[in-house]
């Protein structure tokens, strides 16, 4: 290795000051030794302050922020300021290793590294950072050909992190000698031209890239820090495959030398770590750069566990333990023979899940999993005892990792992620992409990355792709193609109980943690601590690999203070975890994934070595011996259901016929609503709920919100209903504390500003309007009163929803509620600004005027998400404002669903597109003929009104709904059936009896027929859950 001297130097010592000061983070400089001042920096100081403090949703957060780590607001923007290295200290070495790569650089030819694959951008460039990399490695203990693999990957990591940069001076470069060329589409040229691009390639090597790293001296930083940690990784592997040649020959039957050194991952930790495959010409070794103990404790367990089955055993793969790192056999793919094989795979998986779950093992997400076979294999045991984290202190809501920590969901084995689009998802939890694969068609993830198109010629372009996800590796397939558990359901719940029983009764005859699980094998064990999702850290690096955080270490810091926000703004009620925070930035900068460590039987928490000042609140085997001393079948039951619901609802069969008397309507609400209230989960601000819904990809957690639909304020509305029903005061003092929450955030500035009149501020206007009714609580009426100045111009104009479930329709519903009830001219004009937007947003459909409420469809029918929904919203404008415009759209949007009606169904298509007939409240007849009552009191229009009638008879002789609950079942059924019942001459009893229809299947089957809804598992909330059927009842 070369060393630089005075004359050699690449920039002069006043620009070598700059650059390493401007490389710091604002974090490094305030927790010093400072900047000192310099010239003035490329981003103005005070962008980036503003930039920073616009993370926080108030200046009271970004206070608290500064003040968590003693930072006064002088001391920051003086130090934003601050562009020149401290005097007194001696430059960092990586300012060295930048100066002998330009050098390397500068003393090469670029035509050497051309061989590169043509899809990487600026190859050249990029591959001669490599291989500068390469020729500081030495003297190895292997063929230096069999590097080949990790230089490949080492510039491939390179263009993550210099492809925009890169790119932006490429296109300035070619726009000043032909700007038309550089503004020209690739898809212009058969055979792009390269003779820009070979300039600018000559003129990088020249001299561009120390200009470059003027310019960018964080990207300057980070190219040397990742080489100098390349070469350190590298040279250690090499070393520890030398001194550990004889045990690999002797537990892996190796022989002969390294032909190939290839990563596995491109997410490096502990300063550019990451698993190697080592091939020994036809046998190969997975290395692995922290302990694999965790992997032996693991499939030990499963083998133990699985002879106590009927389930095929588990094979457990070789493994070489070493101190702080370890060798693996390698797993691969194998298709399975047939469905037989595919059952007991299945079941095999049953109990691969029940015994992670007794572990306490998680991110068994689909990276981590292959189909070997008839098994499914672990390939990375390092999260087994995770240790238990408090989940008010998790940067999730507080329910949400209450509900995951406490069931199969941690695993990740199974699909999940947190469903409500109004939280806060920078910190996402769940795994759509889950161990066990459902398809092996191809898959992209959900975020996107720049990718290049024409690379490496005069014309490229930067496009945003979505990387590809490969899931051909954990789906089980035959050669008849994919078998997903969907089909499986079944075996993976035997597996699972069966797993579930052994475990118990070894436990009670105390050997479970006996012969099973004995101390000694959790001894040695160092597991990771999973804080945040890896996807947040990668989507932390992409953004800090952008053109201003490569500019100034100080801009950089914003890209990090993402990760400090949630624990300010609500989402983290703990402060025992701040100072991981400081972990996450240190390794960030060296474009790393922290990564923290911890023993299962201690709750110190360790980062690249050194302990933190972090306990975790229950470390990892401690909290397995919880789990397995609190088995039951209660708890046996409620994790088979979400592992087979996960992948597939049973679709429950019709309401047996009636069996229970409608006099037990009120004891069976107050029954239902101790079920609604033991389901709540104990949190910083109260209790709170969590709902399920399955998607086309797993299931969604649905938190509790403020809204009617799956928040608070149905919940709420349901003990009020309570109240006024049986005058006891303890269902008002539940109201009253489910309410609080949403009082405290009106008071603190308003609900969050979402449309809608079941979702958004309409229905907590809606709510609290006829809570305050229920309750005879004037403090509910002013909190509706405020909610109601949320909806402002400017979002109702933004809506492009319309509709009554979460847009402007169903904000004019809330805000008519409060008016009829209490007057306030403020209130009319909002709802009037709804209905103008309303007005406005129309589309031609047909020949008629109406609403597109969904962007993939066309114009729809129905209540909630429809035109007749729409409609009766603006016949109650006209009615409250007498506006003759707004009964023509309703009129107009009555004959549009006309056109779609069928006599002989007397009911109405979806769509033009869509020609199913729902009967729900949702869709299809029983919330058409609700919309058509209310629409034809407002028109004075008789004929309307016995058209809704008989269309509800024609629902009373209906076969009743498979579902049970108001969205889409019997019980949206029979709030219409009332309604019919009330303003026409429908007879009351067809609502009773299918009421009491629904209540016998509950009596039949232990419950009702809802939206992830178990006896074990209650859906809580009003539309899909308990709230809404004790509100109807």
């Amino acid at each position: 290795m070369t060393t630089s001297t005075a004359d050699e130097m690449v920039f002069t010592q006043q620009q070598r000051r700059e650059i390493a000061g401007r490389a710091r983070t604002l974090h490094e400089r305030l927790e010093g030794p400072s900047n000192d001042s310099g010239p003035d920096p490329e981003i103005s100081p005070t962008t980036i302050l503003d930039e920073w403090e616009g993370l926080f949703a108030d200046e009271e957060q970004f206070t608290e922020r500064l003040a968590a780590d003693g930072i006064q607001r002088a001391d920051a923007e003086a130090q934003l300021a601050a562009t020149k290295w401290p005097s007194d200290v001696p430059l960092p070495a990586w300012i060295e290793t930048i100066e002998e790569l330009i050098q390397y650089l500068r003393a090469s030819d670029p035509t050497r590294y051309s061989s590169t694959p043509d899809d990487v951008p600026f190859r050249e460039l990029l591959t001669g950072f490599s291989e500068f990399a390469r020729g500081r490695l030495g003297t190895l203990s292997v063929p230096d050909e069999s590097v080949e693999p990790l230089v490949e990957g080492l510039t491939r990591r390179f263009h993550a992190l210099c492809v925009r940069p890169l790119y932006v001076e490429f296109k300035s470069f070619v726009e000043h000698f032909d700007p038309e060329l550089a503004a020209a589409d690739p898809d212009e040229f058969d055979d792009p031209p390269t003779e820009y691009y070979e300039e600018f390639i000559d003129a990088m090597f020249a001299h561009g890239i120390s200009n470059l790293c003027v310019e960018y001296p964080v990207l300057a930083r980070q190219i040397a820090v990742i080489i100098d940690n390349w070469v350190d990784a590298i040279s250690e592997l090499c070393q520890r495959i030398r001194d550990d040649a004889p045990s690999l020959r002797e537990r892996f039957g190796i022989d002969g030398s390294v032909t190939s050194l290839e990563p596995l991952s491109t997410d490096a930790h502990a300063k550019g770590r990451i698993p190697v495959r080592v091939s020994f010409g036809s046998t190969d070794v997975i290395y692995k750069p922290r302990g694999v103990d965790g992997g032996v404790a693991l499939y030990e367990v499963l083998e133990r566990v699985s002879e106590r089955t009927s389930v095929t055993t588990f094979r457990s793969p070789e493994y070489l333990p070493r101190d702080s790192y370890g060798w693996m056999e390698p797993i691969a793919y194998d298709d399975l023979a047939d469905t037989d094989a595919v059952r007991r795979y299945y079941e095999q998986a049953g109990v691969l899940t029940c015994v992670a779950y007794a572990l306490n093992m998680t991110d068994c997400q689909y990276e981590n999993l292959l189909v070997d076979g008839e098994s499914p294999m672990v390939v990375d045991g390092e999260t087994v005892f995770h240790p238990y984290v408090d989940p008010a202190a998790m940067p999730t809501p507080t329910e949400v990792s209450t509900v995951a920590h406490s069931t199969i969901l941690s695993t990740l084995l199974a699909p999940w992620s947190v469903g409500d689009p109004r939280t806060p998802s920078d910190d996402d939890a769940g795994v759509p992409h889950a161990g066990f694969g459902s398809s092996s068609e191809r898959a992209f993830k959900d975020v996107s990355k720049p990718g290049i198109e024409a690379a490496n010629t005069d014309v490229m372009t930067v496009e945003e792709v979505r990387p590809e996800v490969n899931l051909t590796t954990n789906t089980a397939s035959t050669t008849d193609g994919d078998h997903p558990p969907v089909s499986y359901t079944e075996a993976l719940g035997e597996g699972f109980t069966e797993a579930y029983d052994a475990i118990r009764s070894l436990h009670e005859n105390g050997a479970f943690f006996g012969e099973v699980l004995p101390s000694s094998l959790v001894d040695g064990i160092e597991n990771r601590l999973v804080y945040r999702a890896t996807a947040r850290y990668g989507s932390i690096l992409r953004s800090a690999a952008a053109r201003d955080p490569l500019r100034d270490g100080a801009r950089l810091s914003v890209e990090y203070e993402k990760l400090a926000v949630p624990f300010f703004d609500g989402r983290i009620d703990a402060d025992q975890y701040w100072p991981l925070y400081a972990a996450e930035r240190r390794a960030l900068r060296r474009r790393d994934f922290p990564r923290f460590a911890s023993s299962p039987t201690s709750s110190t928490v360790v980062h690249d070595g050194k302990e933190l000042p972090v306990d975790v609140d229950t470390p990892g085997f401690h909290r397995c011996r919880q789990r397995v001393d609190s088995m039951n079948d209660d708890d046996r039951d409620r994790q088979a259901w979400l592992l087979q619901y996960a992948f597939g609802p049973q679709v429950p069969g019709p309401a047996p016929e009636p069996d229970v008397s409608a006099n037990t309507f009120e004891a069976t609400a107050r029954t239902l609503f101790e079920e609604v209230l033991d389901a709540g989960i104990e949190t910083p601000d109260g209790d709170a709920w969590v709902s399920i819904s399955p998607t086309e990809t797993g299931i969604d957690l649905y938190p509790t919100d403020f809204s009617l639909y799956h928040g608070r304020g149905g919940i709420a509305l349901a003990a009020a209903a309570l109240f006024e029903t049986t005058g006891e005061t303890r269902y008002r003092t539940v109201a009253e504390e489910i309410l609080s929450p949403i009082l405290d955030a009106i008071e603190d500035g308003g609900p969050p500003p979402n449309l809608g009149g079941m979702l958004g501020v309409g229905s907590v206007v809606y709510t609290l309007t006829v809570i305050s009714e229920l309750l005879d609580a004037d403090e509910y009426r002013r909190a509706a009163r405020s909610a109601a100045d949320v909806v402002t111009e400017s979002h109702v104009m933004n809506d492009e929803t319309f509709d009554v479930l979460e847009g402007v329709g169903g904000t004019v519903l809330g805000l008519l509620a409060y008016y009829d009830r209490h007057g306030d001219e403020s209130v009319l004009d909002r709802a009037v600004a709804c209905g103008e937007r309303l007005l406005d947003g129309r589309v031609l459909e047909d020949g008629y005027r109406v609403w597109r409420t969904a962007e993939d469809e066309p114009p729809l029918t129905g209540f909630s998400h429809g035109a007749c929904g729409i409609g009766y919203a603006l016949a109650r404008l006209a009615e409250a404002t007498g506006d003759e415009r707004f009964l023509d759209a309703t009129r107009e949007a009555l004959a549009f669903e006309s056109a779609l009606y069928d006599p002989n169904r007397n009911n109405w298509a979806k769509s033009h597109e869509d020609t199913s007939y729902d009967d729900k409240w949702c869709h299809g007849r029983s919330g058409m003929a609700l919309a058509r009552l209310g629409i034809a009191d407002a028109l004075d229009d008789s004929d309307l009104h016995n058209a809704a009638i008989d269309a509800l008879s024609e629902t009373a002789r209906a076969e009743p709904s498979n579902m049970d609950h108001v969205c889409c079942g019997n019980f949206g059924r029979v709030e219409a059936l009332l309604v019919g019942a009330r303003r026409g001459t429908l007879d009351g009893s067809h609502a009773i009896g299918l009421a009491r229809r629904c209540l016998t299947r509950r009596d039949a089957h232990g419950e009702f027929s809802m939206t992830g809804h178990t006896a074990t598992f209650p859906n809580p909330m009003f539309f899909h859950g308990l709230s809404g059927v004790v509100y109807s009842l």
